[in-house]
């Protein structure tokens, strides 16, 4: 604590905007996580179009995945972190091609 109230005020409220933040993104991205898994379990078990061994692969992959975040503390981590960084890649990616594209665009049309 400092002599000035207002400053230790002012970074209470940073400090609690930032882990409300983090913990949305941990956990809404672990529910999405969750859903996608469920979603793609489903498919692979009650889908008729798709042929035995892509069923298999889809329905195993999710299968084992969801195994390895129920009962692996390690794996459960490792997952997670891939998962939350994937998350905030993605539209990262998409704003560099953005700007990529801008750039390009502007020194395409120079002649």
């Amino acid at each position: 604590m400092s002599n000035n109230s207002y400053n230790d005020f002012k970074n209470g409220i940073k400090s609690d905007i930032k882990e409300t933040g983090a913990s949305l993104l941990l956990v809404g991205g672990l529910m999405l996580l969750a859903c996608i898994l469920l979603v793609v379990f489903l498919f692979a078990v009650k889908s008729t179009t798709i042929d035995v061994s892509t069923r298999l692969m889809l329905g195993g992959g999710a299968g084992i995945i969801g195994l390895l975040l129920i009962f692996s503390p390690t794996a459960r981590v490792r997952i997670a972190q891939i998962w939350l960084f994937g998350l905030i890649a993605i539209p990262l990616l998409f704003v560099l091609f953005l700007v990529g594209y801008m750039f390009y665009t502007a020194f395409s049309s120079i002649k």
